[in-house]
């Protein structure tokens, strides 16, 4: 199969990934995708528990038999890092081929991301980008490293975990923003309303 990655803190899971994630996978052909919660990401100061994140991306995918999920970033006991993830699946999934979805500005980075180039030689980027002048942009920075990727124009869609954080925390409607089982979700465990000693919601 072609299976089709899709990395992230997932804090919470809104309809900007599960979008995103069907959209590729239609136009790219992919037989399925692979939604993997981080589990402590090297790159982010605070996320909420890693199994809130990971009931929440069940419940959001749950109903879509081409979406799995991944539990190998979660039950790790240290940092997340795609290296080790994708020779990770590569070595469970001996059959299949694999695609890492990421959109243009995390990919702007990702000359800092552990062992980057070891990581471009093992697997196809799918970037989801905006416009030429992006994609030129990437193609000029990359084209030393070799890595192969390829680009996916989509709709932009302004949907972001930290406004949906901040929604909930001012007491703001989050309809239409996540599935309505990660909504009742996050009532239910009242996330995102308790603030940490960093004035932190979580």
């Amino acid at each position: 199969m072609n299976i089709g990655i899709l990395g992230g803190t997932f804090n919470p899971i809104h309809f900007g990934h599960t979008f995103i994630a069907n959209y590729v996978m239609d136009y790219m052909k992919l037989d399925k995708i692979m939604f993997i919660p981080s589990g402590i990401p090297p790159h982010k100061d605070y996320v909420i528990d890693k199994n809130h994140r990971k009931a929440m991306v069940e419940l959001a995918i749950k109903d879509n038999s081409n979406f799995l999920i991944n539990y190998y970033e979660i039950e790790k006991e240290d940092y997340s890092y795609s290296y080790e993830t994708v020779s990770y699946l590569l070595k469970e999934y001996k059959n299949d081929k694999f695609y890492y979805i990421i959109g243009q500005e995390a990919f702007m980075l990702f000359d800092k991301w552990y062992k980057f180039e070891e990581l471009s030689k093992l697997i196809t980027f799918i970037v989801v980008t905006r416009g030429e002048k992006i994609k030129s942009e990437l193609q000029k920075k990359f084209i030393k490293y070799d890595v192969d990727m390829c680009f996916l124009d989509t709709p932009d869609i302004e949907i972001s975990s930290t406004d949906i954080r901040n929604r909930v925390k001012e007491n703001r409607s989050i309809k239409y923003f996540v599935d309505e089982k990660v909504e009742n979700y996050i009532i239910k465990n009242n996330l995102y309303k308790l603030e940490n000693e960093n004035g932190i919601y979580f």
